[in-house]
């Protein structure tokens, strides 16, 4: 059998680099076979527009007070005419409002403010109302300008309204789980009215795919009046056009008999198509209309991650939830043994690309809001806590409190794909391996992994300061050092680490900014002498 030649001085030095990690996380895949773009491990990392993997940054509560038990709804209440705008709460079965500069909230007392202490509510803005449905209790609305200001809607004498999701769709509320009523019906209240027993009838409520035993699962107010229909185990489309005013003749089309939904707050909009976590893993809906067409299943758009999609605890997949903000799809769920979401999953929609998976989350309901016109995230959570992320603020106003959540640090790491220095099969030993870094702030620590396997070897000796100096300011008395620039470059020795056929390394920080824009290693690929016979 060949071996190995000892002579290497006669080998070359090959140089291995990844310039842009554009490609995101792929980790179901071994680490020599990815594309240059791409990297093996991203936690709390982000990628910008420029193909630098950044670590995402940070939350603060607003307002800063918590409440003491679980969210349990989350949304943005806003009346322009009165210019009311408010970020509202269900926590504990109670109603809270806080508006842009509050610093706690507000409980909303009086008549018909209990609703149940333990499910998830939806909170829908219909017209200039809040309507809030708690799966226990008849359908409810706040109106700041009613007394009390949370009413209660009397049940019509053939249909009972207490209902466990709500959706606003062509002008009308949309209702699943009724109470008493099919595990496959579906409610609407009356066009632009909703708040009266008389706009709630029976004669308003249809089947979506009867008789199977699937119940649904989400609706998704979709493009040309079509109601996206989410099943544990199918997908319709109902065309509900507002000048068809019997719900029975609504024109209804199966988009899927094999995929379906876990989780309604999964669905999410992106763009103009559709995500939602199945059993599958996260998929999306014009791929299926897409793959309609063919034989072939749509994959997954979480291929790329499966194997953190197969740790999904599913028998609480349910409480997943998702939003789509700023052109990233973010998916949280309970990962191995949690019951609670504790791991989220960033999907790049410009770059296509996973950016990896962030902990120190735990949201239950994402909502976003529009103080003044100024668009934020937040998401509320099982500790009574409603977080907004910054990741609007500039990187010239960024500081340290920038990368903690709620005041408190988090790590981060970046794990490089495999360098095989263009031979798969050969044995190499190694000579350097440089990191550039740009815009960083954070001190790191670096390693490289041999041939994807344990113990890693530490290549820096004490920890890397990633920050920039200032530059200088002028006039400066003579002599003096010139500040180093943005871009910070560190260049450590690997010749004494050992032969291997794949190196990858690992950039991680306790705390703060990473900002890696590239990875360069050099070493000597090793040939191979035939053996005489």
């Amino acid at each position: 059998m060949p071996r190995y030649a000892s002579n290497l001085l006669d080998e070359p030095l090959v140089f291995d680099d990844t310039i842009t990690f554009m490609g995101g996380q792929v980790s179901d895949v071994r680490p020599n076979l990815l594309n240059k773009n791409q990297y093996s491990d991203g936690k709390n990392m982000d990628v910008d527009t420029f193909g630098t993997v950044i670590t995402r940054k940070g939350t603060e509560k607003h307002p800063s007070t918590a409440l003491g038990t679980a969210i349990q709804g989350l949304a943005y209440y806003d009346k322009p005419v009165s210019t009311v705008e408010k970020l509202a709460c269900l926590s504990n079965g109670k109603l809270y409002l806080a508006g842009a500069s509050d610093s706690s909230w507000t409980q909303v007392t009086g008549a018909n403010s209990s609703f149940n202490t333990s499910n998830m509510v939806d909170m829908v803005q219909f017209v200039d109302k809040l309507f809030i449905v708690d799966g226990a209790s008849n359908l409810r609305y706040y109106d700041p300008a009613a007394s009390p200001v949370i009413q209660q809607i009397t049940n019509p004498t053939d249909l009972n309204l207490i209902m466990d999701g709500l959706v606003s769709h062509s002008n009308r509320l949309f209702g699943f789980g009724v109470n008493g009523q099919e595990n496959d019906a579906i409610i609407h209240s009356e066009v632009i009215a909703a708040t009266a027993t008389a706009d709630w009838s029976v004669n308003q409520q249809f089947r979506v795919g009867g008789h199977s035993g699937d119940p649904v699962v989400a609706l998704y107010s979709w493009a040309n009046n079509n109601l996206v229909v989410f099943k544990e185990r199918s997908i319709y489309a109902v065309t509900t056009d507002p000048a068809l005013l019997v719900a029975a003749n609504f024109p209804i089309t199966q988009i899927s008999d094999r995929f379906g939904c876990v989780g309604r707050r999964s669905v999410a909009g992106v763009g103009g198509d559709v995500f939602f976590l199945s059993r599958f893993g996260i998929m999306s809906l014009g791929q299926i209309l897409n793959g309609a067409q063919t034989i072939v299943d749509p994959q997954p758009i979480s291929t790329p991650i499966r194997d953190y999609i197969e740790r999904i605890n599913w028998d609480h997949a349910s409480k997943a939830c998702a939003t789509f903000w700023n052109n990233r799809y973010l998916l949280s769920v309970p990962i191995d043994a949690a019951t609670t979401n504790n791991y989220t999953f960033c999907f790049n929609t410009i770059t296509r690309s996973w950016s990896g998976y962030w902990t120190g989350w735990t949201p239950s309901v994402y909502s976003e809001s529009g103080f003044g016109g100024a668009l934020r995230l937040n998401f509320g959570q099982p500790d009574g806590k409603v977080l907004k992320w910054l990741e609007y603020v500039p990187q010239q106003d960024e500081t340290d409190a920038t990368f903690k959540d709620d005041n408190v640090v988090y790590p981060s790491h970046v794990t490089t794909r495999g360098f095989v220095f263009r031979e798969q099969l050969n044995d190499k030993i190694g000579r350097n391996a440089e990191f550039e870094f740009n815009n960083s702030r954070a001190l790191v620590d670096v390693f490289q992994i041999r041939d994807d396997v344990e113990p890693e070897q530490r290549l820096n000796i004490e920890k890397i300061d990633t920050a920039a100096g200032s530059g200088v300011v002028l006039p400066k008395a003579l002599p003096f050092m010139f500040g180093q620039t943005e871009v910070v470059k560190k260049a450590y020795s690997t010749v004494s680490k050992g032969t291997f056929n794949q190196v990858q390394f690992r950039v991680e920080a306790e705390e703060n900014k990473i900002q890696l824009r590239g990875v360069k290693s050099s070493a000597i690929v090793m040939g191979l002498d035939a053996e005489k016979a």
